[in-house]
């Protein structure tokens, strides 16, 4: 089956702009910039932090005749995916078909597409991020598919859900060590992923490694800029995207792995699990404590609606030690639960770093044994 799939119409697709999605907005919060990699955007090429201006008609695109899908895996709310085929020339210079994943976007905003592009150029061989192969156009030019490596036929999204099994204390204390480290990778350059989930982290077991895959919500930090706090998805949301701050940084990447590390630990998937947004907050609020979240608040000029403060109510700071029981006791210690505090913070400022969660004790085990676990 080659790649011919319905979508909207690209032509114009470089004169087109996206409006409203940068603005600034006129705000009486306090400015915050991230404590580690604030200035990582300053060493970028134009291109990554001015990605409208790229022209896509001039980008090396793949032809379509050359991609065949094989089967459908998964679809979300600004693409679907497949798993396929790729002809390309080998070291023999004979063509082989090699297998891809094919990610085929929804119509959405052309500079939405542009910047995801730049983005995973950017991050290309970037440990533990998926490898971009290429981009195409479908037949008569309208969609956008992107290309990436395939990750094996034993990869599963980061959960304790998958055909193999619950995961056990090592597996998971390594998973998230490689999560961060590939996290540190995309920081140190600038880029803040703003959609970390268990669906968007793939580990294969036989390689021993993982993936973060989906960079669509993806953005370049640049300290003092005013982001849009409607990314990340709901269970996963810092309080930073909860409560609206749009001077927001790395640190929302940090409490969303923070969140699978807790969920993994507890076996309570998602950790945070509210039914809407107002649902989301009290879920948060009714773990964190509601003091820490109106002090976090008050410090930053946060308007809180009374829906808000309603959700967030009056709720004591809970010891993480009291979702260990006799299910999860195996998978947690002093150390994950410190660590999970760390990254659960709700100051952003507060929060624990990537660079300090990778030093944090937790992972000294595994790194005291890397040929073992391949760290």
């Amino acid at each position: 089956m080659f790649l011919v799939l319905a979508g909207s119409s690209l032509k114009g697709m470089d004169v087109y702009k996206a409006t409203g999605s940068n603005e600034k907005k006129e705000s009486n919060m306090l400015i915050s910039v991230s404590k580690v990699y604030s200035m990582a955007s300053t060493v970028l090429p134009d291109k990554y932090k001015h990605y409208e201006d790229v022209i896509l008609s001039k980008l090396n695109w793949i032809s379509q005749e050359n991609i065949r899908i094989v089967r459908y895996i998964d679809s979300g709310r600004f693409s679907t995916v497949f798993e396929g085929t790729m002809a390309r020339n080998n070291s023999n210079n004979v063509t082989d078909e090699v297998p891809v994943i094919l990610k085929i976007l929804k119509p959405t905003y052309v500079s939405k597409i542009k910047r995801e592009i730049m983005l995973l150029e950017l991050l290309n061989n970037t440990e533990g991020v998926v490898q971009l192969l290429g981009y195409a156009k479908n037949v008569g030019c309208q969609t956008v598919t992107l290309v990436f490596e395939y990750f094996g036929n034993n990869s599963h999204w980061l959960s304790h859900n998958t055909p193999s099994g619950p995961l056990n204390k090592i597996e998971i204390k390594k998973y998230i060590y490689k999560l961060l480290k590939s996290l540190d990778g995309c920081h140190s350059k600038g880029v803040m992923h703003r959609d970390i989930k268990p669906r968007n982290v793939l580990f294969n077991k036989e390689k021993s490694q993982i993936r973060i895959l989906d960079f669509g919500l993806s953005d370049i930090y640049i300290p003092e800029k005013q982001y849009n706090p409607s990314v990340a998805s709901r269970h996963y949301k810092a309080p930073e995207l909860l409560f609206g701050y749009y001077f927001y940084d790395f640190g929302i990447d940090i409490w969303s792995a923070g969140c699978i590390l807790a969920g993994l630990l507890f076996d309570l998937e998602p950790f945070f699990c509210g039914s809407d947004l107002l649902d989301q907050i009290n879920a948060v609020a009714a773990v964190v404590g509601s003091r820490q979240i109106l002090t976090w608040a008050t410090k930053y000029k946060l308007k809180l609606s009374s829906a808000i403060k309603k959700a967030v109510g009056n709720y004591p700071k809970v010891p993480l030690e009291s979702y260990i029981n006799s299910n999860n006791s195996h998978l947690c210690c002093n150390q994950s639960l410190d660590l999970v505090s760390k990254m659960l913070t709700v100051d952003h400022q507060d929060r624990i770093t990537v660079r300090e969660c990778l030093s944090h004790p937790y992972f000294d085990e595994i790194k005291s044994c890397g040929n073992i676990y391949n760290v």
